[in-house]
């Protein structure tokens, strides 16, 4: 276990991709290539991190915030995402669109 801790692990900044058209990342303004830093108050640090916290709202009719921010780190951008109507679908498992 020690080779571990003393090398570390390499994770994939959760990097906004192409936004889904009438997804509900789409209807709250989300734009493409911005990294996510933040879910309701939650940092996050990688797509893992991204997952579970937006598995934790899983069947939530409320809001979600997602913290964003460029690329160069100079700007940030927060967007409310409503839960309303957000499905999941078995085939397209992405909680996002």
């Amino acid at each position: 276990y020690w080779f571990i801790f003393s090398y570390g692990f390499i994770t994939v900044k959760p990097v906004v991709g192409n936004v889904t058209p009438n997804s509900i990342a789409a209807a709250s303004g989300m734009k493409a290539s911005e990294e996510i830093v933040r879910i309701d108050q939650h940092d996050v640090e990688s797509w893992t991190g991204v997952i579970f916290q937006l598995f934790r709202h899983t069947g939530d009719k409320d809001k979600l915030a997602i913290k964003t921010q460029s690329l160069d780190a100079k700007n940030s951008q927060t967007y409310t995402l409503s839960l309303a109507n957000w499905q999941m679908n078995d085939l397209n498992p992405d909680p996002l669109s």
